[in-house]
């Protein structure tokens, strides 16, 4: 769609249409001041619920303390299958291949130029 580089108003400023968002969503804080959540309480419980599912409980709780290490378990155990996976090896491999010559095409012309400048500086005094 093509839009103007100008603003032409014909009449009173009307506000955006309405979405089709569930009461709540993107809408602010549409509660009383004893609820920081929000005023609907299904999407309260639902969101505490999932909360409670992916946290595991208060911070310090022994629960949180049980889905961290279960998470950082996962997290690990997916890294080894994938770097013993044939497309690991070839991810390892291209990396290895980038960084090498990232180190002889930028880095090293770059610590010689820094060089140069520092020596011909250091002996114009």
């Amino acid at each position: 769609m093509i839009q103007p580089d100008y603003v032409e108003i014909l009449g009173p400023a009307q506000a955006p249409p309405r979405t089709n968002f569930p009461r709540g969503y993107m809408a602010g804080n549409l509660a009383g001041p004893g609820d920081p959540l929000g005023g609907d309480p299904i999407a309260n419980a639902l969101a505490e619920a999932i909360n409670k599912t992916i946290q595991g409980g208060p911070a310090g709780s022994k629960e949180r303390a049980d889905r961290t290490e279960f998470f950082s378990d996962v997290l690990s155990k997916t890294g080894q299958k994938f770097v013993a996976s044939p497309k690991g090896q070839e991810t390892i491999e291209t990396v290895k291949g980038s960084v090498q010559k990232s180190v002889m095409t930028i880095s090293i012309p770059l610590f010689v130029v820094g060089l140069a400048v520092g020596y011909y500086f250091g002996s114009r005094k």
